[in-house]
């Protein structure tokens, strides 16, 4: 039995999600893991959508001025661990079912966008000039940092000490996120 309704089907993200939870169960019981991993990342998205829709009712049929500010609280509470859910948890690997989006996003910040960024605010002491030489400083840097290896042959300076603990921190929670996906993928 094959149940895949679109999203606008249901009037309620909650019984998306209690539809999408029936239907995993299901494909997990038949060994169909992938059919089985789409539908827990349609129900983490349902019960997301469904979170915020709760909140703002709650704001919505608050009556005085103390209930509104607690509701407002809450939906503001709401909104940014929803947010943060999609950024780490829905955008980095579609909730630990996609090992490539890891992958591919290790690879563009660390190869194209942070080293286009130190180039583009000189801030790694060592590199002079704009030449091709630079390009792949900048590049070895990137690499360099956010392996968290740290031969110490270059370092940052000014706002590249911003730009390359922020990078240091997402090259290791890559790291992290990669094994926890492929440990998840092919060790089940």
């Amino acid at each position: 039995m094959y149940l895949d309704l679109p999203s606008e089907c249901f009037k309620h993200p909650q019984a998306e999600a209690e539809a999408c939870r029936v239907q995993r169960i299901f494909y997990e019981r038949e060994g169909k893991r992938d059919d089985a991993d789409s539908m827990f990342v349609r129900e983490r998205k349902a019960l997301r959508r469904s979170n915020v829709l709760e909140a703002r009712e709650e704001l919505r049929e608050a009556k005085d001025l103390k209930s509104k500010i607690v509701a407002a609280g809450t939906l503001l509470k709401t909104y940014a661990s929803s947010a943060i859910e999609y950024a780490l948890a829905d955008f980095t690997c579609k909730y630990g079912t996609d090992w490539k989006r890891p992958v591919i996003l290790w690879v563009a910040l660390v190869i194209f966008v942070f080293p286009f960024i130190y180039c583009l605010t000189h801030s790694i002491s060592g590199i002079h000039g704009a030449g091709v030489d630079s390009i792949w400083n900048c590049l070895y840097f990137s690499v360099v940092t956010a392996t968290t290896l740290g031969y110490g042959d270059l370092h940052p300076v000014g706002w590249g000490k911003a730009i390359a603990s922020a990078e240091a921190i997402f090259g290791m929670f890559m790291w992290a996120v990669f094994l926890a996906v492929f440990s998840r993928k092919y060790m089940r």
